[in-house]
């Protein structure tokens, strides 16, 4: 009996079929999350480095006020609001820092700023995965490099230009 089920080719295709379904539904399942997961994380970044550039343009001296921590949350909020994208909402992290926040950084007239959530898979709860972490940080800093030496420059390409017109 087994021997002759063994040799029988009729059905297989069903059979194939059958055992195929489970890898395509994990293919296509996680490309659906993932896919999401990135739009969500390419957003994420976007409202941290939008944060922390207002929070550095409204920088009036070497460290950061409390004033310019709420601009810069205001404009990640604008950018980022919570629940975007099917976007958990923003909790303090595991050390009960603020998510998001942004801080001064190592150096003077620096910006820091960090993000973390995560988002409800779709297909993939199938396989046991609930839940997909997204997190991000970004930095801004104030960089004025010699501005005399390219005014100088400039006036020199202005005048050699004027010159030649001649």
């Amino acid at each position: 009996s087994w021997l002759r089920l063994r040799t029988c080719v009729s059905g297989n295709v069903f059979a194939m079929a059958a055992a195929a379904i489970f890898p395509i539904c994990a293919v296509i399942g996680g490309s659906v999350d993932i896919g999401r997961a990135y739009m969500t994380k390419q957003r994420l970044q976007q409202a941290c480095d939008a944060g922390a550039l207002a929070g550095r343009r409204l920088m009036s001296g070497e460290k950061l006020s409390d004033q310019d921590k709420k601009e810069a949350r205001k404009m990640f909020d604008f950018n980022f609001p919570e629940g975007m994208f099917g976007s958990a909402a923003f909790e303090k992290t595991k050390d009960g820092l603020d998510n998001p926040r942004f801080v001064d950084g190592s150096e003077d007239r620096t910006v820091v700023g960090f993000a973390e959530t995560s988002i409800d898979t779709s297909i993939m709860k199938i396989f046991g995965y609930d839940k997909m972490q997204v997190a991000v940080d970004c930095a801004s800093r104030l960089d004025i490099g010699n501005v005399d030496e390219y005014a100088n420059w400039v006036t020199q390409l202005a005048c050699n230009s004027s010159a030649s017109a001649l």
